[in-house]
């Protein structure tokens, strides 16, 4: 029975203490995760994507909008820069709800604290599922985006909404212009040598 027991352990230990060192994204298979969904939702907090390639998911989340404290703080960048950067194109967005609306829609929504996003091409579409999604919503304190490209997907039709923008910093609330007592903002984050480019590049 002892020795089952070290065995077990021992292979757990190195599976659990991967993820909180860096893990990478890479489309090929060459990395520990070939989407960015399934780094995000492994738990990782330092993620980086190794190849210049267009990621498509519904919608990307980093930390719990519901919480005082969104969450433990991830590292989200890749290792490309310039015209080499990944792009991440949102099929669908998400909807999230803030101090002044209840329908904020937004194709990567950060949430916890102390985070940094670098090194990335985010985009908003227009044409996502769940509606007119914008590029990127902040709702922590903190927070460090850094040689990023915002701008809107190729191929879309309709206009992107001023309610959604590329990128939109928020305060936790009740949709309806209260907010939550004591809960978070976006207080202290900084962005530095980035672009936004407010027309389709069709």
């Amino acid at each position: 029975m002892k020795r089952s027991l070290w065995i077990a352990v021992s292979l757990l230990v190195p599976v659990v203490s991967s993820w909180g060192g860096m893990v990478t994204v890479n489309q090929s298979g060459s990395g520990n995760f070939t989407t960015l969904q399934a780094a995000i939702a492994s738990g990782a907090t330092n993620i980086m994507i190794t190849d210049n390639a267009q990621y498509m998911d519904p919608y990307w989340q980093i930390g719990d909008p519901t919480l005082i404290v969104g969450g433990p703080p991830v590292i989200l960048t890749s290792n490309q820069t310039g015209t080499n950067r990944p792009v991440l194109t949102p099929t669908a967005g998400n909807v999230y709800v803030d101090t002044r609306r209840s329908s904020q829609i937004a194709g990567l929504g950060l949430f916890a604290n102390n985070s940094v996003v670098s090194n990335l091409v985010i985009e908003a579409n227009p044409d996502g599922a769940a509606g007119n999604a914008g590029g990127m919503m902040v709702m922590a304190t903190n927070v460090l985006i850094e040689n990023c490209l915002f701008r809107i997907a190729t191929n879309t039709l309709q206009t992107l909404s001023s309610f959604s923008p590329l990128l939109f910093f928020g305060q936790q609330g009740d949709g309806s212009g209260n907010p939550t007592s004591g809960g978070p903002d976006c207080n202290g984050c900084l962005v530095l040598n980035c672009e936004f480019l407010g027309v389709a590049p069709n």
